[in-house]
């Protein structure tokens, strides 16, 4: 970085070596004339200088030329060893800095080269002819002030001066006279246009053209040198002389702003790090006390008071946070000795404690502001600690909660696969069954959360969904596969007809959804049938009624003749004509037969000369004359009849209402009391859902015919069952019935299985079956 963009430049501001200094014409050496240390010893030829920049330079006294490099004979045999090693050579920067310069490719580095630091390995130190060399300051060329310095002898300044004018004469000369054609050298060919200008340019870095130079004074320099014809014409050379003068001024400014920027920097080090400067001492006394250092004078007047004040505010600031980490590190230790002294606990009074803390350094390291503040700080920590306990507890139970509900919805999952629980399924019925269950009571114990019926509500929630959109499906499947059904279809015939006609439809669908919409159709279907039946039947009741209190109605009385008189009658309208005709014949008929046994019960008592059968014989007359009447209904007896029948009818009815009652709540008690039992068994023997086998659809409710099983098992009374044996031997009949009988259990209906269980209650109390069944071993396919 810093180095410039031109092929061959030495550092910014850095003149090439064997120039002279700037402003100097060639041949000169700025004045300065050869000088000696010794009047008695013959002068050397070249003598040693130093530039107003304080760099090195020397001057032949003979040709009058001048250079930068040091001339071989005055040279130490180390430095002539090096010469002849490499073509680096090292050079000091205006800053003071070193810097190395190649003289055959033109490189510059700020770094040593490897070979110059192999060469000053192995060097010795000759420093005989170098001390020969008189050292002198350079004045300005341009004033003609001679050179001067504390070992300037006067004959040597004289000859300085005259030196001085000399090349200023020849510069001249040399300006105003066009250079011979003798003296130029032949010029050179470059391949393209760019290899001329880098060519060019490196003639200008070659001669030590600044950035202050016009092309008067450069092309003094470079006229007569080879490179000066890599461009052809003046206005290219003088393009190219501008752009490279610019160049130089971009360095330089880039080189003065860093120089001014790390004098800025080493000036606030210098206030940042003062000891004897305090952040309260002002701008005049920082100058009293830094005004000698050099750092303090790199800065220009202007800038350094605002340079002061920051530096102050950054220092302050350091301070500051110095003195907070001061005081966090004796609370930090305060609070250790609090955490290690015994009996500080939460809600200890300062007072108490600080009795049992005087006298440790950390206590006495505080004053008592700050030892209030750590204590009360410390009981605050306490107080948190022991929050994020209590509330690391309760989620401890609410994670232990959360897995015990999750525990009893696998335990319903289970169920609903075993067939356990459906959609008609109630929690009551449900509740009584797993009530004992170590998943249902984990849950019951908890103390939030969903509580088990909740739970198992939101399953049946969940299964209702999935069958109401499982309804809609098998009404379209069996709309479209034109299934017909009535209160006597099977369900094995409605699966097989389903699966044969709409099967990509249902092969999805759950069992247990296609069954319960089976017989919510099918008992939809049954009531209205009972309905029809029942409806039947009160119409026919009615009608039997009509027959009973029509009047003139008798054993004569013809069908023809009934009907056209009692037609519009509303029991007559709602019964069927063939039911309607064939009650009119059977109650006809009924009354012929009365008739024919009151007479011969008259015959036999005229026979034995009695008066009743005369009596008997006018009692009937009157009903022989249906048609004398003219026919509908009337008089007291029909009314009482009537009423009489009415209240009949009530009682009944009121007393079937009652039996019906009476036998489903004793059904219900029944099946609650079973599915307890079958719940027990199953959940003990960990059984799964029934498997796979081949069906047989319907079963017939007796045993299968031929011989029955041989006996293979005693069993005694202990051991017998019965039908109420239903849920707690399941797992038993289950396997009983696909290895056996090869029917599927989750196939039958409840009525089949009931049927099927019967003829399995009468094996087994026979010993009729395998031992296998006796074990107790038998979980459920």
């Amino acid at each position: 970085a810093g180095f410039p963009s031109f092929p061959g430049l030495p550092p910014p501001g850095m003149p090439p070596p064997g120039m002279a200094p700037p402003g100097m014409p060639p041949g000169h050496g700025g004045g300065a004339p050869p000088g000696a240390s010794d009047p008695s010893k013959p002068k050397p030829d070249w003598t040693e200088h130093t530039a107003p920049d304080g760099r090195k330079y020397y001057f032949n006294s003979k040709t009058g030329k001048s250079s930068w490099e040091k001339p071989e004979e005055l040279m130490s045999a180390q430095e002539k060893q090096e010469g002849s090693a490499t073509a680096w050579k090292e050079f000091t920067s205006p800053d003071g800095r070193k810097y190395y310069y190649n003289r055959l490719t033109k490189e510059s580095k700020w770094t040593m080269p490897e070979e110059m630091k192999k060469g000053a390995a192995g060097g010795g130190d000759d420093a005989k002819k170098a001390s020969a060399v008189q050292v002198v300051a350079l004045g300005s060329a341009a004033d003609g002030k001679p050179p001067g310095g504390p070992t300037t002898t006067g004959a040597a300044a004289a000859a300085s001066a005259a030196a001085a004018a000399a090349a200023r004469a020849r510069a001249e000369r040399d300006a105003s006279a066009e250079p011979s054609s003798s003296a130029k050298a032949e010029p050179i060919e470059y391949a393209t246009k760019a290899d001329a200008k880098d060519a060019f340019k490196e003639l200008l870095a070659s001669v030590g053209t600044s950035s202050d130079w016009t092309w008067e004074q450069a092309m003094r320099l470079i006229v007569n040198d080879a490179r000066y014809g890599a461009l052809k014409s003046l206005g290219e050379k003088k393009q190219c002389f501008n752009e490279y003068v610019q160049a130089r001024r971009n360095e330089e400014k880039e080189e003065e702003r860093r120089r001014v920027k790390q004098a800025r920097e080493d000036f606030h080090k210098m206030i940042v790090e003062s000891a004897d400067l305090k952040t309260s001492h002002g701008f005049r006394k920082a100058k009293e006390l830094l005004e000698d250092d050099a750092r303090w004078k790199a800065v220009p007047d202007r800038e350094r008071e605002e340079l002061f004040h920051e530096a102050q505010k950054e220092k302050a600031a350091k301070e500051k946070e110095e003195r907070r980490a001061e005081r966090r590190r004796r609370m930090a230790a305060f609070r250790e000795l609090l955490e290690r002294t015994p009996g500080i606990k939460i809600g200890s009074e300062w007072r108490k404690a600080a009795t049992k803390l005087e006298g440790e350094p950390e206590y006495e390291a505080l004053d008592k502001l700050e030892r209030l503040e750590a204590y009360q700080e410390y009981q605050k920590d306490l107080e948190r600690q022991e929050k994020e306990e209590k509330e690391r507890a309760k989620e401890e139970v609410r994670r232990a909660e959360r897995k015990n509900r999750e525990a009893f919805k696998e335990l319903l999952a289970q169920h609903r696969q075993l067939g356990l629980i459906s959609v008609k399924t109630r929690w009551k019925e449900y509740a009584a069954a797993v009530k004992g269950e170590e998943a249902y009571l984990a849950v019951e114990r908890n103390t939030g959360g969903s509580r088990p019926r909740e739970l198992f509500e939101d399953l049946l929630e969940d299964m209702e969904a999935e069958y109401e959109k499982a309804k809609a499906t098998l009404k379209d499947a069996v709309k479209e596969a034109d299934i017909a059904l009535t209160s006597t279809t099977a369900f094995e015939e409605l699966k097989a007809a389903l699966e044969e006609k709409a099967g990509d439809k249902v092969a999805k669908m759950d069992a247990g959804h296609m069954r319960a919409w089976w017989e919510e159709q099918v008992g939809r279907l049954r009531a209205k049938e009972e309905d029809a039946a029942r409806a039947a039947r009160k119409a026919a009741d009615r009608f039997g009624s009509l027959l009973r209190h029509a009047r003139g109605l008798g054993p004569d009385t013809t069908w023809e003749e009934f009907s056209g008189d009692h037609e519009k009658e509303r029991e007559f309208k709602d019964v069927a004509p063939e039911v309607a005709r064939t009650l009119f014949d059977e109650y006809i008929q009924k009354l012929k037969d009365k008739a024919a046994a009151k007479a011969a019960a008259a015959a036999a008592a005229k026979s034995e000369g009695g008066a009743a059968g005369s009596e008997d014989g006018e009692a009937t007359e009157p009903r022989s004359g249906g048609k004398r009447d003219g026919g509908g209904r009337g008089g007291d007896a029909s009314d009482e009849e009537r009423e009489r029948d009415k209240k009949k009818s009530k009682k009944e009815k009121k007393e079937k209402k009652d039996k019906k009652h009476k036998k489903d709540k004793d059904k219900k008690k029944d099946l609650v009391k079973q599915a307890k039992e079958f719940l027990k068994s199953q959940l003990a023997a960990q059984g799964g859902s029934a498997g796979a086998g081949p069906s047989s659809g319907a079963p017939a409710p007796a045993a299968p015919g031929g011989p029955l099983p041989h006996v293979q098992v005693a069993v005694d009374e202990k051991n017998k069952i019965t039908e109420d044996s239903y849920f707690q031997k399941n797992a038993e009949f289950t396997v009983w019935l696909q290895e056996e009988r090869r029917v599927l259990f989750n196939e039958l209906t409840t009525e089949q299985s009931r049927e099927w269980f019967q003829h399995f209650v009468k094996l087994w109390n026979e010993g009729r079956l395998a031992p296998k069944y006796y074990s107790g071993t038998i979980q459920a396919p």
